[in-house]
């Protein structure tokens, strides 16, 4: 009768056991493009240059999913200035304005963080950044590489670190 008692209790973690699958396969398949205000900064080699004064729209984020998996969305995003977070949307576009009248003139890191969200995954980050230079004058801005849309280099996991 033990031995019956203990299987019975020991019946359950071997459901979960052999419930677990690979979760590599459960990251979310997708790419991530920024649309961005191309009359209020230029990209030039991965950098946003905006004029000082100036206010840095970006439209939104589009996420686009890989050829053949379902669909998918973004949720709450983040940005980022040299770490410190400054504004949370949970709502399409995933877009900000950026004012430049109290920062100095100098390279700032902008990084985003944001949810991903597809059918048949888990819960997925992307997390990408820019430097994004703040110049005194408009010929101080390069020639604009984007033309308004860029798509960065993110980091796609299962959870952030």
């Amino acid at each position: 009768m033990k031995k019956f008692f203990y299987l019975l209790l020991a019946l359950p973690l071997f459901a979960l056991i052999s419930a677990c699958d690979d979760d590599d396969n459960k990251i979310p398949d997708v790419s991530i493009s920024v649309d961005y205000d191309a009359s209020t900064a230029t990209l030039k080699d991965g950098a946003f240059y905006v004029v000082k004064g100036e206010t840095f729209k970006i439209n939104g984020l589009v996420v686009t999913p890989a050829p053949g998996t379902g669909k998918a969305t973004l949720g709450n995003t983040t940005y980022f200035i040299d770490g410190f977070p400054f504004y949370t949307t949970g709502i399409a576009p995933f877009g900000v304005e950026i004012g430049t009248s109290d920062m100095e003139e100098g390279t700032y890191t902008l990084s985003v963080n944001t949810q991903i969200l597809q059918v048949d995954k888990s819960l997925g980050w992307g997390v990408f950044q820019y430097k994004m230079v703040i110049v005194p004058a408009p010929e101080d801005q390069p020639g604009d590489e984007g033309g308004g849309t860029d798509v960065p280099d993110a980091t796609i996991a299962d959870s952030v670190d």
